[in-house]
């Protein structure tokens, strides 16, 4: 199968289900907000839909979230990454995609 219809393929299989282009994130600092998730996430791979930081019943982070991208490419492109190094202000972390 050529790789144009092998997208193609690819992308009718995923369209209308948002749970095909999440990828979980792991080992998140405490710090990191849904917000900065999504916007350096966004500037990695494309335009993210949704991004949120998992809590315990508190509230409170527990180090792991999730990013629904919009596009099944940005998805691939961050499945493909398997770890970034976030370096803020306030803190240097590598985190892992999966």
């Amino acid at each position: 199968m050529s790789s144009n219809r092998h997208d193609a393929a690819m992308c009718e299989l995923l369209k209308d289900d948002p749970y095909k282009t999440t990828v979980f994130v792991g080992a998140l600092h405490g710090m990191m907000t849904a917000y900065a998730l999504a916007r350096i996430f966004s500037k990695l791979f494309g335009e993210v839909d949704f991004a949120a930081i998992d809590t315990d019943r508190n509230k409170y982070p527990i180090g792991s979230g999730r990013v629904i991208f919009t596009s099944i490419h940005s998805y691939f492109s961050a499945m493909t990454a398997n770890y970034v190094f976030i370096d803020c202000e306030r803190f240097s972390k590598v985190v892992r995609i999966e």
